[in-house]
């Protein structure tokens, strides 16, 4: 009889390494599930803590405003246009209505009405206007 009690001897070593392992992978996974539950719990607090403004992400910031043609223009590096505009009576804020009311294409009619031939030069100024 001594090789059944080797055998069973062999089965059990292979059970008890076996039921080890499984028994660490077990752990293993409950210590990540108590971590993550725990970073979620201090990115929570962290959220309430923090004053609201910075708790998102700033927008992108606006481009400015351009208060004059002239600006605008000047910005767009086509201060070729501004009798043009000033002719027409023309100013930033209009340029900016006509954007925001009728949009772009809108905007590219008026810029063609004032002589702005290019596509280009219109696109360069209609980019300058969007929001």
């Amino acid at each position: 009889g001594a090789k059944p009690d080797e055998g069973v001897a062999a089965l059990l070593a292979r059970e008890t390494a076996y039921n080890d392992s499984f028994k660490d992978e077990v752990e293993r996974m409950v210590r990540e599930s108590i971590a993550a539950e725990r970073r979620k719990e201090l990115e929570l607090e962290l959220d309430a803590r923090m004053p609201p403004q910075q708790q998102t992400a700033a927008p992108p910031a606006a481009a400015p405003r351009h208060a004059s043609v002239a600006s605008l223009l000047e910005a767009a590096a086509l201060p070729q246009y501004l009798a043009s505009f000033e002719e027409e009576a023309m100013d930033a804020e209009t340029l900016y209505g006509v954007m925001e009311s009728q949009g772009r294409t809108a905007l590219e009619e008026v810029l063609l009405e004032l002589g702005v031939r290019s596509k280009g030069h219109r696109m360069k100024i209609a980019n300058l206007v969007a929001p």
